[in-house]
């Protein structure tokens, strides 16, 4: 008798063990599932906001009738690409959609000034900001966790040059 209670104990642990293992099943799931081009390709218009919130300018799209066209990498000038690499993330060919101590700089200047002076977004988190915009919660913190795994997830089924494709052409 007290060995079935025993049997019985370890298959209520191996049972546990099991469940804690659920979520962190779905989390790698969820990265390898793959994502879609239409996603970080499909273009919206563009509104340019003053602080107050009123429309300075739009930038439409051309299924909105402007005369934009989705340029490849190539037909973008070399030094355009350069310089929107350096301005928005000198280390773009070397993280995985993130990176972790810019995040960092970024976290100890904005505690040190008390306000946000600075961010640590890559090349990759902004595409994934527009490209999910309506997606993405609202909540920041719960926002930029998202943005690191679906930074990550384009990061697995793009290459930095798509990436970089669909970020000037957005």
């Amino acid at each position: 008798h007290g060995e079935i209670m025993f049997n019985l104990h370890i298959n209520r642990k191996q049972l546990l063990t099991g469940a804690a293992l659920i979520p962190y099943v779905i989390v790698i799931l969820f990265i390898l599932w793959p994502v879609s081009n239409d996603r970080i390709r499909h273009t919206s218009s563009l509104r340019i906001l003053s602080r107050e919130g009123s429309m300075l300018r739009e930038f439409r799209t051309q299924d909105e009738g402007s005369y934009s066209q989705w340029l490849s990498l190539e037909e973008h000038p070399r030094y355009i690409i350069e310089a929107v690499t350096i301005a928005e993330d000198s280390h773009f060919r070397y993280h995985p959609g993130f990176n972790p101590a810019a995040v960092i700089r970024a976290a100890y200047q904005n505690i040190r000034n008390k306000r946000i002076v600075s961010g640590g977004s890559t090349i990759t988190q902004q595409l994934v900001r527009i490209s999910w915009k309506n997606e993405l919660p609202r909540i920041n913190i719960l926002r930029k966790m998202i943005e690191y795994v679906y930074a990550l997830r384009t990061e697995i089924y793009f290459s930095k040059d798509e990436i970089l494709e669909s970020y000037v052409n957005r």
